[in-house]
């Protein structure tokens, strides 16, 4: 349950829920006059109040279910070793007994972890559902009072731009100005 993977698939996700503004064609001759900006899609995710406050809770969360199958992997461990040292002095039922025990906790391990991971999934994809809204409604808000044609989120695939074009932080205060944390 790693925070770097949040935090990359919660930008992809923004990054492919956010809308574009279209860039108007303006001046004689037929060129492109256009207001451009880039906004760090995961830096706004990390950077404004709502989206650490959130991420904390995710860690949170994600922290409690790791140490809850540190335990049960403990405990699998101790019956492991347990089998193990006294291998040769136990009878053939005691034995069976506890090899069943340890496939019973190999059981609930991989239920722990099954269902830790698909609890985790869900938060992640409510989190960059709920997120990923506010941060289009912000940038096209922005892009609006800001007389900005286009702002496009950055990519490793986005061609060299100007730091200077760069309205991230921008963005990340007209987000904690909008949706205040409480």
């Amino acid at each position: 349950m790693n925070r770097n993977f949040l935090l990359r698939a919660a930008a992809a996700l923004i990054a492919a829920t956010c809308l574009v503004c279209s860039v108007s064609a303006q001046g004689s001759g037929g060129g492109i006059d256009a207001k451009l900006g880039f906004v760090n899609s995961l830096e706004v995710l990390q950077g404004c109040a709502e989206g650490k406050l959130k991420i904390a809770e995710i860690d949170t969360f994600a922290n409690a279910r790791e140490g809850e199958l540190q335990t049960v992997s403990q405990e699998l461990n101790t019956l492991r070793t347990n089998l193990q040292s006294q291998a040769s002095t136990l009878n053939p039922a005691t034995a069976e007994e506890m090899q069943s025990a340890i496939q019973s906790k190999e059981r609930q391990l991989r239920r722990l972890t099954e269902d830790a991971e698909a609890d985790l999934e869900a938060r992640r994809a409510e989190l960059f559902s709920e997120m990923g809204e506010k941060i289009r409604t912000v940038i096209s808000e922005y892009a609006d009072a800001n007389s900005f044609d286009v702002i496009f989120l950055e990519s490793p695939a986005l061609p060299y731009h100007s730091e200077s074009l760069n309205v991230t932080q921008a963005i990340i205060k007209a987000y904690d100005a909008k949706y205040t944390v409480n």
